[in-house]
């Protein structure tokens, strides 16, 4: 699944905030999401629930790139115009403060995974009201600061805080270079008289004696060098990375240094932010509770705290002296060579001078052998020829950036055209000037000779005009299957998740996307949103798995019937399958990596190993041989045949061992050139079912409006292969390569594609016509969420409906967007009974109409329905 006409693609991980000064969100998660302790925070969660807390780290704008006066309106800067953190917005007095002066002051970005950038630092300007919403208007820029270091998981930079007495805002973007994305941070002080001025607040001290400031130690929450917590009558600092493991039990050398027992009502001391020891990032006690202004929204899910990286500082090591080690003769590393530029994490294996290291924690340019006994890397000794670690995670993974969900409310939704993950995910587009020879369909309907365009009727009954070539064995309803796509990002912003989808209407999830490493083994996507990120009734236990992975694995529970597949590739991330099907040692190699990680559950780390979970494997190879993002190779066509040979050899191997049968499939395009270049006769016989990718025949990259998934061929196409280019035909030539009709699922799309500046044209409809740009989006400009047409769309354009190829288009004048609705499902599903089709596909879940079970008005309602009926 794939869109080629995206570029910039950044698989990466970058997510963050200000960890001092304390951005609001972050503050919040600190005093505890399910209990915060000021009023501000308790009000933040009653009117966004805890989710925004734990998502501290996601205040951003995926598609910003120095837009930010543009797309974050007045009063809309500390949630970056995002509705999730709304409630940070609020113009209140009493949001959790530090205290600090004017003058240099160590700024600290508490940071995911590092990315090239500048931050801008502002501050609101004297005569600030906090009790009133934030304007640009109210902000001077103070600091732009490029690429600073990144210290034990934050950013560290200097920066001069303008002179300002009171209560005031600093606020900070932290715009990549990379990648359009950024993120911002409001940060909330109050100003410490130096010489002079008004006093800031400060904390009233507490009356009894031994009463602990810190926030009390919290197993569950994750701390880095710096943090400070109390626990058992003292206050202790973190030297390191550490989570569980409770303060008083790890020793003199072991992560907590004690700093005594707590005294009456003083803040500890958790390393000051600033050069001045005055600046000792205070909490600041409420000067005034505002009445809320706007109107609580219902909370989100309630998940626990994902790695807290607080504020990090500079904390001596113990003394001991590491001395690096000494290569061993004859030593063969297996692992790969530590790269000082690249991101490692929990689990990850490295070889450096002769021995191998294992990551304790996340990590940037710590050289294994110089960090020490209590360091990040664990040292596990001289290579010694052949042996192979076990590295656990990928390095440098990618995630994804988040995506909106759209408003069932008529918007002008915002393009998000260089989201990282989007672009793997969407469908595939086939070649629109494909050169490979058609194989002619064995039958073409039988065309009116003018097609005029009609206006749709919304209750004509669905019967395709053509006669099938075929009158095979029907199964009856209750064999069909169907096959949704289910894309990992959709935790994000898109917020919808694997217990949102109506599973009793599914035979198969693809789970879609798993990458494929630099060295060619199967790994994660997005380790966060696969097995990390916290749902309700999950676990912070060591082995313990979360993410969409245990929420699959709770699906299947609920659904016994299902089955999950996990899909590989994809557009943005095909690039490597060229390589791994090159030769047989890299065949076995990749296949087996892919089996370990997916089929065996061998996630490694602290997430264990979970078996069950997925029941296959789907390969989603765009394209062998040319095509796609990444140009393939010539013996493309005949190795994909041998890669999918390995598949099924080690799956059946694993199936004599289990006794549990998996399945093996792939998502194959749907144009001649792609057709051509695979050996479909030959790699059927590996294949469990194929799903035919029988969407994108025409988009936006083309400047003429066209069907995105027409049924059959219209003799007024005017583009250069009308013939095959259209579902019917894509059938047809499948089964002539050689595949059983029964093995061959036909693809649907829960999308549409626009064009607008559109010449009405002879009809007035706006068909086959010159298209000035692209149309407008739901994520990108050009496609459209089903979910999306029908709510802002369908309201206010005309509707057609085309009697050849089968399918609705709307058309206002300007704007024309082609679809599939439930008529055009209705009429595909009787289509791929006639030719005795396995059964359906569709990409992808999120895009329709939500709900479970599924409403009326879904087109996954609508395909079961018509799956189920005669």
């Amino acid at each position: 699944m794939g869109v080629a006409l995206f570029v910039n693609i950044e698989p990466t991980w970058a997510h963050g905030t200000l960890s001092s000064p304390a951005s609001r969100v972050y503050s919040c998660f600190l005093e505890g999401p399910e209990s915060p302790t000021s009023a501000a925070c308790q009000y933040a969660v009653s009117v966004g629930g805890t989710q925004p807390l734990y998502d501290w780290n996601e205040v951003n704008i995926g598609d910003a790139n120095g837009r930010h006066r543009e797309l974050i309106p007045d009063g809309k800067l500390c949630s970056a115009n995002r509705a999730k953190y709304a409630a940070f917005d609020t113009p209140r007095a009493d949001w959790p403060a530090t205290v600090v002066q004017s003058g240099d002051y160590t700024f600290k970005f508490a940071a995911t995974a590092p990315h090239p950038g500048y931050f801008e630092l502002y501050i609101t300007k004297d005569g600030y009201d906090p009790t009133q919403p934030l304007k640009w208007s109210d902000l001077e820029q103070f600091a732009v600061v490029s690429d600073p270091p990144l210290v034990n998981g934050a950013y560290e930079f200097q920066a001069t805080i303008p002179a300002r007495t009171g209560r005031h805002v600093i606020y900070a973007i932290w715009q990549r270079t990379d990648s359009p994305e950024a993120f911002y941070a409001c940060s909330d002080v109050v100003f410490q008289a130096s010489g002079g001025g008004e006093p800031a607040p400060t904390v009233t001290p507490t009356p009894d004696a031994g009463v602990c400031s810190a926030p009390a130690w919290n197993a569950a929450v994750a701390y880095v060098g710096g943090d400070v917590v109390s626990h058992n009558g003292h206050e202790w600092r973190a030297k390191w990375w550490t989570r569980g493991e409770e303060p008083g039990t790890t020793g003199q050398w072991g992560v907590w240094e004690d700093l005594g027992a707590c005294s009456g009502g003083t803040a500890p001391t958790p390393i000051p932010p600033t050069a001045t020891p005055s600046a000792t990032s205070t909490p600041v006690p409420p000067t005034a509770t505002p009445q809320p202004t706007n109107t609580p929204v219902p909370p989100t899910a309630t998940p626990q705290p994902t790695s807290t990286p607080v504020p990090p500082t500079a904390t001596p090591q113990p003394t001991s002296t590491p001395v690096p080690p000494t290569p061993t003769p004859g030593g063969v590393c297996s692992a790969p060579a530590w790269d000082a530029n690249a991101v490692y994490t929990s689990g990850d294996v490295v070889s450096h001078n002769g021995h191998e290291w294992r990551a304790k924690w996340w990590t940037q340019g710590e050289e294994p052998g110089t960090t020490g006994q209590w360091g990040v890397w664990e040292d596990l000794g001289p290579c010694s020829v052949g042996s192979t670690p076990t590295p656990v995670s990928p390095t440098a993974t990618p995630t994804a950036t988040p995506i909106q969900t759209p408003s069932p409310t008529p918007t002008n939704m915002a393009p998000q055209a260089f989201l990282p993950l989007i672009l793997q995910s969407k469908p595939q587009t086939p070649t629109p000037t494909a050169t490979g020879t058609p194989v002619s369909p064995t039958a073409t309907p039988t065309p009116t000779p003018t097609a005029t365009s009609t206006p749709a009727s919304p209750t004509a009954t669905p019967t395709p005009t053509p006669t099938p070539t075929a009158t095979p064995t029907v199964p009856p309803s209750s064999d069909y299957i169907v096959v949704g796509y289910y894309p990992s990002w959709g935790v994000y912003d898109s917020d919808y998740h694997v217990m949102d989808i109506d599973a009793s209407k599914l035979t198969h999830i693809n789970y879609a996307f798993a990458n494929i490493s630099n060295d060619g083994r199967c790994v994660l996507g997005d380790p966060y949103a696969d097995v990390d990120k916290f749902y309700p009734g999950d676990s912070w236990d060591a082995g313990a798995l979360r993410g969409s992975f245990n929420q699959l694995r709770l699906l299947k529970e609920q659904y016994p019937h299902l089955k999950v597949l996990i899909s590989i590739g994809g557009w943005t991330w095909s690039g490597k399958f060229s390589d791994v099907a090159l030769t047989d040692a890299s065949r076995q190699a990749f296949v087996q990596s892919c089996i370990d990680l997916f089929i065996k559950g061998e996630f490694g780390g602290s997430y264990g190993t979970h078996p069950g979970i997925f029941d296959g494997i789907d390969i989603d190879w765009e394209y062998p041989v040319e095509g796609g993002l990444t140009p393939g190779r010539p013996e493309d066509k005949q190795n994909y045949t041998l890669l999918l040979a390995e598949f099924r050899n080690q799956l059946d191997a694993l199936s004599a061992q289990t006794g549990q049968p998996y399945l093996l499939t792939i998502a194959g395009g749907a144009g001649p050139t792609i057709i051509n270049n695979m050996e479909l006769a030959q790699m059927q016989q590996y294949l469990d079912f194929i799903n035919i990718m029988t969407y994108d025949f025409h988009g936006d990259w083309e400047n003429v409006t066209n069907f995105n998934a027409p049924l059959y061929y219209s003799p007024n196409d005017p583009s250069e292969d009308p013939i095959n280019f259209n579902v019917h035909a894509a059938v047809q030539n499948y089964i002539n390569a050689g595949v059983p009709r029964e093995k061959l699922v036909l693809g649907l799309p829960f999308y549409g594609r626009s064009w607008t500046e559109v010449s009405p044209g002879p009809n007035g409809d706006g068909l086959y016509q010159p298209a000035g740009r692209v149309g407008p989006g739901t994520w990108e400009n050009g496609m459209l969420d089903y979910a999306d047409i029908v709510a802002n769309y369908e309201p206010t354009y005309q509707k057609f409906f085309h009697p050849q190829a089968q399918v609705p288009w709307l058309f206002n004048g300007t704007t024309f967007i082609t679809y599939d609705d439930p008529d055009t499902i209705v009429r595909k599903v009787q289509y791929l009974k006639a030719e005795g089709l396995r059964g359906a596909m569709f990409w992808e879940l999120s895009e329709d109409v939500r709900g479970v079970p599924a409403p009326p008005t879904s087109l996954l309602y609508t395909l079961h329905e018509a799956l189920q009926s005669p």
